[in-house]
């Protein structure tokens, strides 16, 4: 969710990755904070932070519909209340994994999208002090 275009990671950072896993073609939309106050002011003026909810929402239909991935995953680091508000106000993303607020979740929480469709939202705690699993089955 950045624009990076006038910087040197233009060519590097994609907007979204599709990767086959266990059977699925998996997109995978990376969403970020907004590190103006915590990059170098030379470094962030060079990029223009781009809500996550519209980005989340343009590139998992475009994955979902035109790539035809069996499942978008957000992988997030906005914090679990605004990873909350992600999965309320999307459409066609699956499942939210989450960080940056370091909250320890016992359970899956699950969000019904702007459709009512159930989207899964996971995290894990913080500094690698927890392992987390999410098993994925497919729906026939």
């Amino acid at each position: 969710n950045y624009d990076f275009s006038s910087t040197v990671l233009a060519k590097k950072v994609r907007p979204y990755s599709i990767v086959k896993r266990g059977g699925y073609k998996i997109g995978i939309i990376a969403l970020l904070t907004d590190v103006r106050r915590v990059v170098d002011k030379n470094i962030a003026d060079k990029l223009e932070y781009q809500e996550p909810v519209e980005v989340a929402n343009h590139y998992a239909e475009y994955l979902k519909n035109d790539k035809k991935c069996d499942l978008v995953i957000c992988l997030t680091h906005i914090g679990y209340e605004e990873d909350c508000e992600l999965a309320s106000l999307s459409e066609n993303v699956d499942i939210v994994v989450g960080g940056h607020s370091h909250t320890l979740l016992n359970d899956i929480t699950v969000i019904n999208n702007r459709q009512g469709e159930p989207v899964q939202i996971v995290t894990d705690w913080f500094w690698g002090r927890n392992l987390g699993e999410l098993l994925i089955t497919k729906q026939k």
